[in-house]
């Protein structure tokens, strides 16, 4: 039974937090800047205001892949995998939604599945190091 419940219970923790990080971030982001109209376009931003949005998204990845990795105890690449998943989902989503600029497709599309890299490999060697 606890073998069932483990994996179940990261993939919920690591949904639950790409929830938190990127509503953080919205919040972050609203406050900092006006909300686009139809006049005024994210296309109009200065890079700064299409940055924190980028970071938000990297950190989110980072984060719950690293939960997602410490709940389950085995086949971790998984994990990390459909975490990184959801959230280009989520950024696909987004982009058809939204109009961005297409350096930001481009840096979004490619630097999460990267993190995801990056999460597995670290996870990988700071567990080598304890044993």
């Amino acid at each position: 039974m606890k073998q069932m419940i483990r994996p179940l219970l990261a993939y919920i923790a690591g949904i639950i937090s790409i929830a938190i990080i990127l509503g953080i971030v919205e919040f972050i982001w609203l406050s900092l800047f006006t909300r686009p109209t139809e006049t005024y376009q994210l296309k109009d931003m200065p890079i700064s205001a299409l940055l924190i949005p980028l970071v938000g998204l990297l950190v989110a990845t980072s984060v719950s892949g690293f939960i997602s990795c410490y709940i389950a105890k085995s086949n971790r690449k998984r994990y990390v995998a459909t975490v990184g998943a959801i959230i280009l989902i989520i950024t696909g989503i987004n982009q058809i939604g939204i109009s961005y600029p297409i350096w930001f497709s481009i840096i979004s599309f490619t630097t999460v599945p990267l993190v995801c890299v990056l999460v597995i490999r670290h996870y990988r060697l700071s567990h080598k190091n304890r044993a």
